[in-house]
């Protein structure tokens, strides 16, 4: 977040720019907009002015978007960490979904395995017609539970993997937005940063 060093009748001028600015373009007297406008004529941050500069010169509308950006870019440092924990949240809640289908998966399968088993068993004193009926009976029954059990664990798994591959792509739209200035589109220091790394790295 910025500070704001100035004296009182610097703050003050700096809020009357604001706000006459704010009113001639029709832009919301709300304070997440006259934080960015009386940053931008602090003249604090070069890139902030050389943008909003660009859009007006531009004849660009000065839009509710054009001003969240512009505050999500300048003002707000939690954004991006936000969402990136977030991100990390769900991701470990739905790896431990998947750790506990798993898990319930193996269990499934071994009363399964202990059923065939116990089947296997009383088919070998087997003597009478009612008795492999019954045997019988309780083979299908395992089986029908699990086959239940195994569509459950493939409709979940489903679910976790759309979840995981929404969540890849919220990553990589993060990613984009911290590697952008947020109202140009254009690449900023930090992915000028990175393209260096890179390239130091690849010699």
């Amino acid at each position: 977040m910025v500070d704001y060093p100035e004296t009182t009748e610097r703050a003050r001028a700096l809020a009357q720019s604001a706000l006459s600015l704010m009113e001639k373009h029709g832009i919301a007297l709300s304070p997440k907009n006259f934080a960015v406008w009386y940053l931008y004529f602090s003249g604090r941050e070069p890139e902030l002015v050389r943008s909003l500069d660009k859009l007006m010169d531009g004849a660009h509308a000065l839009t509710d978007q054009v001003n969240d950006e512009a505050y999500r870019r300048f003002l707000s440092s939690d954004d991006e960490g936000a969402a990136l924990e977030d991100a990390a949240h769900r991701t470990r809640t739905e790896l431990d979904k998947i750790l506990d289908l798993v898990a319930s998966a193996g269990a499934g399968a071994a009363e399964y395995g202990d059923a065939l088993d116990s089947a296997s068993s009383a088919l070998a004193g087997v003597d009478e017609s009612d008795q492999l009926s019954s045997v019988v009976a309780n083979i299908v029954t395992a089986t029908r539970i699990m086959r239940e059990r195994n569509e459950t664990l493939e409709s979940r798994l489903g679910e976790s993997a759309a979840e995981i591959e929404q969540l890849k792509v919220n990553l990589a739209d993060t990613r984009r937005k911290a590697m952008t200035d947020a109202l140009t589109g254009i690449l900023n220091r930090s992915s000028f940063d990175a393209e260096i790394a890179r390239a130091v790295q690849e010699a």
